[in-house]
């Protein structure tokens, strides 16, 4: 019977063992590959997404802001009640009966909450939601308040950058006829029901109080949206983010109006 040399023995050993890595290391290369291709395939969806969602939102908002002031005697009732950097409340003659009854008056806000489920789910720490809020027997204003009212977008971060410790882009900003922001003019305060909303518009350039010789100095709107996805991109570290952003003149037309 022949027997195996010692040293042959020590060698087949090596090679299997040689072996052995090298299928390990192309193994845990094709599924770090595969990996990748996941995440990549994971965030290309989750931009799409975050994407349709701004979108989606900016559309609404600016369909009806489009329409704000039409029918409404500025004389008896402004067009724009509030107008802040993260939060807009304005009158809207939904049924066309040229008075403005409840639920007319609309605001949309940037829900300062942290604890609504569409946040708590994303593992992006900046999120908010955006919510439709409208007037109602006891709150004719529509006033804004955390978790109350219709969610129409989510994941809006309104950051321009990963640097951004919290929101530093506006989602409204009002402009005069020569384009100028006014929600920023010098003195500007900030939103009556919260800093949180950032500085607004003053009474006076939103024609309010209404009457005689008082008008809207507010010529345009600019809605912007900005989203992230959930997760970092992989290549870059940093969070991909979309902006869609639109320019909204509402309709100033006057005529008589009841304010029930």
């Amino acid at each position: 019977m022949t027997e195996t040399p010692p040293d042959r023995v020590g060698s087949t050993f090596v090679v299997i063992t040689i072996a052995v890595l090298v299928s390990g290391l192309f193994v845990g290369s094709l599924y770090e590959i595969y990996a990748r291709e996941e995440r990549s395939a994971e965030l290309g969806f989750e931009l799409a997404e975050a994407s349709q969602n701004a979108r989606t939102g900016v559309d609404l908002v600016a369909r009806e802001l489009r329409s704000a002031g039409y029918g409404i005697n500025a004389a008896i009732q402004p067009s724009i009640v509030v107008g802040s950097q993260y939060r807009i409340t304005f009158a809207l003659d939904l049924n066309g009966n040229r008075r403005i009854d409840r639920g007319e008056i609309i605001t949309y806000f940037l829900d300062p909450s942290a604890g609504d489920p569409l946040v708590t789910a994303n593992s992006n720490p900046f999120d908010f939601v955006l919510r439709r809020e409208v007037s109602a027997d006891g709150d004719p204003l529509a006033t804004p308040v955390s978790g109350r009212g219709e969610i129409v977008a989510y994941g809006l971060t309104q950051r321009s950058r990963d640097s951004a410790a919290s929101k530093d882009v506006p989602l409204f900003s009002y402009r005069n006829s020569d384009g100028d922001p006014l929600e920023l003019k010098p003195g500007a305060e900030s939103d009556p029901v919260g800093v949180f909303f950032g500085k607004t518009v003053s009474s006076a350039d939103l024609g309010v109080p209404p009457g005689a010789g008082s008008t809207s100095r507010v010529k345009t709107v600019v809605v912007s949206m900005v989203t992230e996805t959930n997760q970092r991109n992989l290549e870059s570290g940093h969070y991909d983010r979309v902006t869609i952003a639109t320019s909204v003149e509402p309709h100033r037309a006057a005529s008589g109006m009841e304010v029930q």
